[in-house]
């Protein structure tokens, strides 16, 4: 399942984010929640995607590169 991508112009875009507590960092809604901003980032063709791209005020962040169109040189990253 993807999320909605926060188009520019959004407030959330511009504020402070809030920083993930530790235990937060281990539970399985957070995994699953990383995991989604995963399947968006892919399906946007980008190689990396901040939590409030996808509308949540938190400081989590997700990359890779493999096989990017939009970045044919560069080498692949998991």
């Amino acid at each position: 399942m993807k999320l909605k991508l926060v188009k520019i112009g959004n407030p959330l875009l511009r504020k402070k984010i809030h920083s993930i507590s530790k235990r937060a960092n281990q539970n399985k809604p957070f995994a699953l929640f990383l995991k989604k901003m995963v399947t968006t980032m892919r399906h946007a063709g980008g190689v990396g995607l901040a939590a409030n791209q996808v509308g949540e005020n938190q400081k989590a962040f997700v990359m890779e590169c493999q096989g990017n169109k939009r970045y044919p040189t560069r080498p692949p990253f998991p």
